[in-house]
């Protein structure tokens, strides 16, 4: 039998009472001053997690506790248990301040590797199982959602319209179905987006600024995003819990109550960088198919830059894009087949 000594709270009073500890292999018989005496079975014992060198806590099942500083009799009574070696391990590497350092920095690498490529990647493939009835739902959701913030209303006529559509149908690939085309009047704001469910979104803005070979290269990009569910990822990657859920269940049904924000997020925020790098990689290879030079991208998006006041540009959709000059260079060495863009 060995014995500790150290101090007992009853739970009540901070004051603590001096006592000694006799470790039994079934049990503790705490000793007071007085020479009264408790017993505690083995079973109304929890011993806290030995932290380095702090003072070492065991919390008795009647509310109480005994607190002593760390005893290698203690480890040995406790050495039985069965998380004993889990718990040496842990001692073990919290009592070294260099291996802790390391395995800080460890874990800080890992999440990051898990953040920065671990959960886009993820979000990709948990994208493309979205169902096609569910993505529509999505779809409806979100354009009910950019409904009631900006209304619906347009002043665009019928020709210019048509030229809208003329346009799209030039970087369609054979086959491919259209999407639908929304028209909305948003003050002064040129800008395109794409909502789930095969939903394109034009502004007036954009129409009137852009000619026709600069309005099909920004429709191209678009559809790149409709084509690899670059709204859908987002949606995921915004929100790691719902990621992981729906990746290990397959629960896929909570998505609408995130799809209500995504106008609004990608009116502000936009994608991420490297989904619009992917958008900008598909561009490239529509307006190559479509004859269309990769020039007229980079004029739409100097034209849509120009747009931006210098004093909000910190705050502007264009500032999640990635730069300007970095995008030419996407549009002159764009990946020699299609599947080489998706993320």
């Amino acid at each position: 039998m060995s014995t500790v000594t150290g101090n007992y709270f009853d739970g009540f009073y901070a004051k603590p009472h001096p006592v000694t500890a006799h470790l039994r292999p079934d049990g503790w018989t705490l000793e007071f001053a007085d020479g009264s005496t408790k017993e505690f079975p083995r079973a109304a014992i929890r011993l806290d997690d030995r932290l380095a060198h702090l003072p070492r806590l065991a919390r008795f099942r009647d509310g109480t506790s005994f607190e002593s500083a760390p005893d290698e009799a203690i480890d040995l009574w406790q050495a039985a248990r069965p998380a004993a070696r889990i718990n040496a391990v842990v001692h073990f590497l919290e009592s070294y301040d260099r291996i802790a350092a390391v395995a800080t920095v460890v874990v800080v690498l890992f999440a990051v590797l898990v953040f920065q490529f671990g959960l886009p990647r993820l979000a990709a493939s948990v994208a493309r199982s979205i169902p096609d009835d569910l993505d529509r739902s999505l779809g409806e959701v979100s354009l009910s959602s950019l409904n009631r913030m900006l209304g619906a209303t347009s002043s665009l006529d019928f020709d210019q319209r048509g030229r809208v559509d003329a346009q799209l149908a030039r970087v369609l690939r054979p086959g491919e179905s259209t999407p639908s085309l929304h028209f909305r009047q948003i003050g002064a704001i040129a800008n395109a987006f794409a909502l789930p469910g095969d939903h394109l979104i034009v502004t007036d803005a954009l129409v009137g600024l852009l000619e026709d070979d600069e309005l099909a290269a920004v429709l191209a990009h678009e559809l790149t995003h409709l084509e690899h569910r670059h709204a859908e990822q987002s949606i995921l990657h915004s929100s790691s819990t719902l990621l992981l859920v729906a990746a290990l269940t397959g629960d896929l049904s909570t998505l609408t109550g995130f799809a209500a924000s995504l106008p609004i997020v990608l009116l502000q925020k936009g994608y991420s960088r490297d989904l619009e790098r992917a958008a900008d990689a598909g561009a490239a290879h529509r307006l190559h198919d479509a004859g269309i030079p990769a020039e007229a991208f980079v004029r739409a998006l100097e034209k849509l830059d120009a747009q931006v006041p210098e004093g909000a540009r910190l705050y502007s959709y264009l500032n999640t894009h990635p730069d300007t000059a970095e995008r030419i260079q996407t549009m002159n060495t764009a990946p020699a087949s299609e599947s080489e863009a998706e993320p």
